[in-house]
Parts: structure tokens; sequence; C-alpha cells
């Protein structure tokens, strides 16, 4: 904490904290005085709790002006931009010495410092304050408890007062309104938990809790330890949705180099290397402004173009206006054009409607708009074009949102989308044939559903797919008659035959009412009825006398990125995958993991050495405990191998490492001896890799070496098994 000027060892910017014993007071010589307090990294400032002295004698800050920096050399102001001058925004403080007035801000602050201006006191300036903001780290945001959007339905408790008005959804938290009771359980208990949180000492102040350990979850329990009085709780929990795919790709850290951004013209004074977030420039007004600009007045279907080199998930664009503080430009509306990786041309992206889909902008020079994709897209150019903008040319400064697509895979968890199985499922508000294919994702289609337990997940989840004021969804089922029908069986009389658009056969019926008495000779298209609990029904395909919309379904290749759990090869299938094995190896107990087909014929031996020779394809398995000739031959023949014979040796060095082994050789002629004192042959394979050969008694012990020459020969060492197909 820094100050213009301060008054006495009493009066430290320092002491400048809510509460404190002491405060901050300037100069009185100090005709321009301010408060300054720097963080160590970037910050989201939302507002600012302003106390007085303590004092009735010594005074307050009545009213102030708000500066930010990026870097606490250059300097902005919050200003009033809907007034043509853009006035300093002059914020109302306290009217008295003791009592905190919080003060929110009109538009979020992102910077490392923050400055307080005091243009209005009582007597001297005397000021305390605590900021309001957390860091910018886009998962630093409330999660829902205080603005609404968990709903009361989410809240649930051991126990709640008889009264009904502590109820579970009356822990509620508002920083600045009593909109909450608090829950109070029927009962106030302790109740056992892995770690104690500091809670609060009066009813009313916020006590903030950080987390050493960030945690990703669904449901969140919470358990008073101790209380005063009894248990009554407000709260709000601080985090953000849980999504793979949300990294600022580097236009603003510069991960993205200048010859990747390319636009369709420039200014002379607004270049495309200019157009990057958080860029800011504190030339003079005459030289170059820190935004990218089109050249010229007329402007369409000018871009800012970002190519990323390679295919990337996009899920967000963020935008800022000019970064000088002496233009006030900035663009308030944009489309976003990206390159098909599947037809390599540049498509619009579109709103649920199939119509191009403008995104709102701008309303002031640095304040960041980030707009989330509920479908996002794979590409690796991005455009983005203004539509509509505040002064005479379009300005400004832009990031974009995703994660590279071969290093995380198919993304299935934004707003608009529902993972089911292998697929990512979703709706819009159009019912054409291309409408999946132009809306919801290049390469889906319409829902096909081959199975109950789809159809139930479905239902169970037919709010996701809701759109507002629509009740019935086309899937992709329709009746084949003058679909090339070359079925010469097929009577011009007969009922409609119906299959799914991709080529399979009806096997499942939820259809309301019965289909046979449908008129033949006519194209039917099939809709649920979300008022029927999803229920089919039938339409001309032709029919335009209601709005349709369509669930579409996109299949999720889990060979790709993070979705990737084979351990070598995987092949996607249409809502699954399956993993395969090189020769000679099999996959595991998992499925997913391929190990050594000798492990398997081994079964766990002890004492063994494994050696796979993948070019016969052998398994060797060198036994480190000695035996006679024929115990020997026994032990082979458990494992369903034998010993090996003179020509596997010289097969044998290929792989042998340079190591040296001796061993029985197979002689069949042997087994059929007695323990008479015959001989029977042992080869050695020294270090230097040469082969020797010795007759020596049957009943000595030696070292030996089995051979199963069946690797890959064998159905069941070259198992694979399909991994969650799609029904």
């Amino acid at each position: 904490m820094t100050a213009s000027s301060y008054y006495s060892v009493y009066h430290l910017p320092d002491h400048a904290r809510l509460h404190y014993e002491y405060y901050w007071r300037p100069e009185d010589s100090d005709v321009s005085p301010w408060l300054q307090v720097c963080f160590d990294t970037r910050m989201v400032i939302t507002g600012i709790l302003m106390q007085g002295s303590g004092s009735a004698d010594h005074g307050w800050v009545e009213y102030f002006s708000v500066g930010y920096s990026a870097d606490g050399i250059h300097w902005w102001f919050m200003r009033d931009h809907t007034s043509d001058n853009h006035p300093k925004l002059i914020f109302r403080a306290n009217g008295e010495h003791k009592c905190v007035k919080p003060v929110t801000f009109p538009s979020t602050i992102r910077a490392k410092c923050l400055r307080i201006y005091p243009t209005k006191m009582s007597k001297v300036i005397g000021l305390r304050i605590d900021i309001i903001g957390c860091q910018d780290n886009d998962c630093d945001k409330v999660l829902g408890l205080s603005t609404g959007l968990i709903p009361d339905t989410s809240f649930s408790a051991s126990s709640s007062d008889s009264l009904g008005i502590h109820s579970p959804h009356m822990a509620r938290v508002s920083p600045y309104h009593d909109i909450g009771a608090g829950w109070v359980p029927l009962v106030s208990s302790p109740q056992a938990w892995i770690q104690i949180f500091l809670g609060n000492s009066d009813r009313n102040t916020l006590q903030v809790n950080y987390l050493a350990t960030s945690f990703t979850a669904s449901k969140i329990k919470v358990t008073p330890v101790t209380w005063y009085n009894r248990i009554c709780l407000r709260l709000e929990f601080i985090g953000c949705i849980h999504r793979v795919c949300t990294r600022r790709l580097g236009m603003e850290t510069r991960e993205i180099g200048n010859d990747q951004v390319k636009p369709s013209s420039s200014s002379d004074k607004m270049k495309s290397t200019s157009g990057r977030l958080h860029y800011e420039t504190w030339e003079t007004p005459e030289r170059r402004k820190a935004c990218w600009g089109p050249r010229g007045l007329s402007v369409p279907d000018e871009y800012i173009q970002i190519d990323l080199l390679e295919p990337h998930t996009i899920t967000g664009i963020i935008t800022q206006g000019s970064g000088d503080h002496w233009h006030y430009h900035w663009v308030t509306s944009y489309r976003v054009d990206f390159n098909s990786t599947l037809e390599d041309k540049f498509h619009t992206y579109l709103d649920r409607d199939g119509q191009d889909k403008i995104f709102s902008g701008n309303n002031d020079q640095s304040t960041e708009v980030f707009h989330e994709l509920d479908r996002p897209f794979v590409t690796n150019v991005v455009r983005i074009k203004p539509y509509t903008w505040y002064n005479v040319t379009p300005c400004m400064r832009v990031e974009v949102v995703g994660c590279p697509y071969e290093e995380v895979g198919d993304v299935c968890d934004m707003k608009g989308t529902l993972q089911y199985k292998g697929f990512c499922l979703g709706s819009v508000q159009n019912q054409s044939n291309n409408a999946c294919r132009d809306i919801f994702s290049e390469s889906s289609s319409l829902l096909t559903i081959k199975s109950d337990a789809l159809f139930e997940f479905v239902q169970k989840w037919s709010r996701h797919f809701q759109i507002p004021h629509q009740q019935l969804y086309r899937i992709g089922l329709e009746s084949v008659y003058n679909i090339n029908v070359t079925n010469i069986t097929l009577s011009h009389n007969s009922p409609p035959e119906f299959q799914w658009t991709d080529g399979t056969p009806l096997t499942l019926n939820y259809f309301r009412t019965a289909i046979d008495n449908l008129a033949p000779n006519r194209h039917y298209c099939v809709q649920m009825l979300l008022f029927d609990d999803l229920w089919w029904s039938t339409y001309e395909c032709q029919s335009a006398s209601h709005t349709r919309a369509s669930i579409c379904q996109r299949d999720i290749d889990e060979c790709i990125g993070r979705n990737n759990v084979c351990s070598h090869t995987c092949i996607n299938t249409p809502g699954g995958f399956y993993c395969s094995c090189p020769r000679g190896m099999i996959l595991g107990p998992n499925l997913t993991h391929c190990i050594d087909s000798c492990d398997i014929i081994l079964n766990e031996q002890i004492d063994v050495s494994v050696l796979t020779d993948y070019s016969t394809p052998s398994c060797y398995f060198v036994y480190n405990n000695d035996a006679d000739y024929f115990t020997a031959n026994q032990a082979c023949a458990e494992i369903g191998s034998k010993l090996i014979s003179l020509e596997d040796v010289l097969l044998f060095q290929n792989i042998s490492e340079g190591r040296e082994i001796i061993s029985w050789v197979a002689e069949p002629e042997r087994l059929q001896l007695q323990y008479n004192g015959s001989v029977c042959s042992v080869v050695g394979l020294g270090e230097d890799n040469r082969v020797r050969q010795e007759e020596v008694s049957c009943t000595q012990n030696e070292t030996y070496i089995c051979k199963n020459g069946m690797i890959g020969d064998i159905s069941s060492f070259r198992r694979i098994t399909q991994v969650d197909t799609f029904q």
C-alpha cells in the first residue's frame, strides 16, 4: 500500500485497513491525494469497502474517483461512457466516521493496482478500506447461491426448523442485502468433518475461507462444527463450472505469434498485432493505437484472423476496446467465422435458429467481455468480424479460448451439450435436414435411438434439450417408402416402413399412436413430444404447419487426446471404440492395456525370465532353477511348451541380449528311456553368442528353456473387445 503523501507516522498508507485502529490521512498540502493498493498478480476487482477514520472529530471521505493500472505506471480512470465527453465516475463513500460503506463498480476492473482519489471529504481525509475481488484466473466466481443460479431444489439438509422459514434454500448469502433468513436445523448438534473452517463472529459480516487445494464436485456438504446460540447459516461457494477446454490460447501472452495474426485490412494506426487482449500503448495520440481496426470507414466482412496452425476446439471469445486511454473506440457486436477442418472453407458460427450469431461486444475500452460457446467448434483458423461499433471505426482487442484438439480430444461439457456414452447430444431450433450439421456440429446428425437405455436417458434429461417455447423435436427416424425403395414386394397400399437416417432398421417402438394406419405413398418424419414425455409421433416431412427443433448427436472420437485410454492401438466406432494390440500381445483384463502374450502363457510361474521373439513369433521361458532332463520336459509341457531344439537355439541368439545360457535340448527319443545312465544333450550359449553342445547324464541337473510358438495363432491370444458401444 502506498500513497501520494501521509500526515504522520500514525497515518501511513499501511494503516488504511478496514477496522484498523489507525487510518490513512494525506498531508494537508497535498492537492491531489491518492491511496494505492498493488497486488502481485492481476486481479478481478468489483468494488471497495469504504470506512472513515473511526473518530467523529477526525473525518471521512464523502466522494471519490477510481484509477487502475496493469503495471503501476500507466493509469486508467473509471469513466461514464454513457456521456459523450466520458467524464470520470464519482462514487459516493461515507456519511459518517465508522460504518462500512460497500461501493460496487458498474463494470469489472482487471488490474494489478488500484487507486482511490478522494474528491470531497468531511473535516479531513480519514480513510480505511478493503477491496472486493479475486485473482484473475477464470475460476474465482460465485457459483450461484446468492444470484439464484442454483435453484431451491438443489438444496438439502439433515433437517430444518419446523416453522419452514429456515429451510435449506434460505442458506443464501448476499454481500449487501438480507435476502435469506439463513438455514437453521431442527436440532443443533455437531458432526465430524475433515477440515475446520473459520466461521462468523456476527450476523452479517462475510467470512471468506480459501481452500488450500481446489476440488471438483457436483455436490457439496457443509457441516457446522461450532456455533453461537444455535446453528444459522447463509453461504456462497467460489469457483467455476468444471470445463476441460477453457485455456486462453495466447493472444495476450504472445504464444500466438505476430505472423499468425492477419487482418482483411488494417488502418495505419491500428495494426493487427495491436489487437491482443490487454495490449496497451501510452504513445502520443497522433501515433499508433492499441487495437486492431480495418482500413477505411466501410467495413462489411472485415476481420482479424487468428491462425492456430493446428486444429483446436474453440469454446469462447474475449474482446476489449481500445487500449489507449484517449481513444474512445470499441466494437459493440461482432460475428465469428471459422475454417472447416472437413471442407477447408469458412463457415459463420450460427445461433440455434440457424441464423448468423451476433455476439454482443463492449461498452467501454477496457472491460473484458467473454462469450462461452454452448456449441464448440473445431478449427485451425478463427476470424472475428466487427458488426457494429462505437465511434467512427471499429477498434478491438481479442483473445480466443479453447484447447488443442489432438491434446484434449472431443469436448462435450459445454452448456449446450450432454454426453451419453460415446455420443455428444444437443438441440437446435431448426428442423431442416442439415440443421445438425450446420448448427450443432459439422460432423453431427439427427439423434438415433436404438436402445431403451438411451430413450430413458433423453427422458430424464429432457430439460437439458429444451428450447424455450418449443414442444416438438425432430429425431433421425423417417419412412422409407419413397427413399430408394427397391423391395418389389412393397405395395403402393402398404403402410410405410421406418428406418433411421443412418440406414439401420427400426427395432424400438415409442410411438404414442399406431403407425399401421398411416396413409401409404407419403414421406413421414418423426418428432418427440416434450409435453407427452418425449413419446413419438409422425408428421409429413414437407409439412410447415409447425416449427420444430431437432435433437442432434455427434460421435465422440475416443481415440483422440485425453479420451484415448488404449495402451497401443485405438479404433473409433460410432458411439464407442475398442483397443487392439500388436502381434505377440493381447488385451489385459481391463481391455485397454496390451500385455505380452508370453506372460499369459506363463500363468505366473516363479523364477522364470521371459523373452519374446515377435518375428517368429515365439515365447522363450528361461527357468532359473535346475532340473534333470525328464523333469524339465514335464515343466515345459505343463505350460503348453517344449524344450528348445538345436534349430531354436540359433533363433534364440537374436533375442538373447548377449546373456550366457545353458539348457537341455529337446530329444523326443530320450523320453522312452529310463534313468539308466543314458546321456542327453545340453546346449550352451556364451557371452560371445557362440553355440556349444555336449552330452551329459540325463539325471544331471541343468537349467532349461521352454519354447511356445503359438503367439498370434490362437484367437484367445488376440482378444479385441469393443468398449462401451452406443446402442
